[in-house]
């Protein structure tokens, strides 16, 4: 479940807190497109976010899905491994590798052990950043030269969108040495 906010060029998606995990094994197949189905009621059917399936079909979003269109489908949720000795987070999904980017740690970031969850993603003026159940914030690098903040973990602008789009609800990250 998500509520989507709007306020000026803001965009914020608040999850729901939600600690079940529907799918711990990833299930690669097609799925059929239905009448009057939207990429947005697809994704949530399979619990990936909406970007990520128009990206892996290339799909722009410009004009509505066709029924009868095969549509690949990769069975979320994404997970993440954040290892604070070596400013690097893997991608997992369903126990296996699926990318591996290098962040910057805030300086309260580098003692993090444990797991948290993702409760929100927004874009703002063309910045992506997602906050954790405990306050700490993912996102892409300063531009506005504030330096690093103690509770950001911080990724590249170039691998922003990608994160972004597959982190999602019930994402899991492990903060580990």
């Amino acid at each position: 479940m998500c509520h989507l906010t709007r306020f000026n060029n803001n965009v914020t998606i608040q999850l729901s807190p939600k600690k079940e995990r529907p799918n711990d094994k990833p299930k690669p197949s097609t799925y059929t497109v239905k009448p009057g189905e939207s990429i947005d009621q697809i994704a949530r059917q399979h619990n990936i976010p909406a970007a990520l399936l128009m990206k892996i079909n290339g799909l722009t979003g410009a004009r509505p899905l066709e029924p009868g269109t095969p549509l690949k489908i990769v069975v979320g949720p994404f997970d993440a491994k954040l290892s604070t000795q070596r400013g690097e987070m893997t991608l997992i999904l369903g126990g296996l590798y699926a990318g591996r980017f290098t962040v910057t740690l805030g300086e309260h970031v580098k003692n993090l052990r444990g797991e948290r969850h993702v409760i929100s993603k927004t874009f703002s003026y063309g910045d992506r950043f997602m906050t954790l159940d405990d306050g700490t914030t993912l996102r892409e690098t300063a531009s506005n030269g504030q330096g690093v903040l103690p509770n950001t973990v911080y990724f590249s602008e170039k691998d922003g969108q990608e994160i972004f789009d597959v982190l999602s609800e019930h994402s899991i990250l492990s903060f580990e040495d």
